[in-house]
């Protein structure tokens, strides 16, 4: 099973990627672990497709916290003769825990789950991502 849940902060606003076959949105995700002076945190690059997309292009702004489940997905590429790796979450559904865009009441929280971002993310070995 290829699973993921985190709650963090948007670490830029959500940025559209061009693409004729899908709505693609993607935005870094900043999580925290430890206390004081042992907290660490983590950037995570995270990336969405169709309705989902819409839904985050349309909500989500820098510094909004967020709760988000989704899946890992791993890929490489070549750059420069190089082999690079790249590590995305791929987000299945999300909910605006903290905005400033809403008042933050709990008629404002938002819940975007559509079956499209599930079948968006159901790749072959030699399919690539849609874009």
């Amino acid at each position: 099973m290829n699973k993921v849940f985190l709650i963090g902060y948007l670490g830029n606003n959500p940025e559209q990627i061009e693409s004729d076959k899908a709505t693609i949105v993607k935005f870094n995700l900043a999580t925290s672990r430890g206390k004081n002076e042992n907290k660490h945190t983590e950037w995570h690059r995270i990336i969405a497709f169709y309705n989902t997309a819409k839904l985050i292009k349309q909500y989500l702004n820098k510094g909004d916290l967020i709760f988000l489940e989704g899946t890992i997905h791993y890929s490489n590429y070549e750059k420069n003769g190089n082999k690079m790796y790249s590590t995305e979450i791929i987000c299945n559904t999300f909910r605006i825990l903290k905005s400033s865009s809403f008042k933050n009441n709990k008629e404002n929280l938002i819940e975007a789950e559509t079956t499209e971002a599930t079948e968006a993310i159901e790749y072959d070995d030699d399919e690539d991502i849609p874009f």
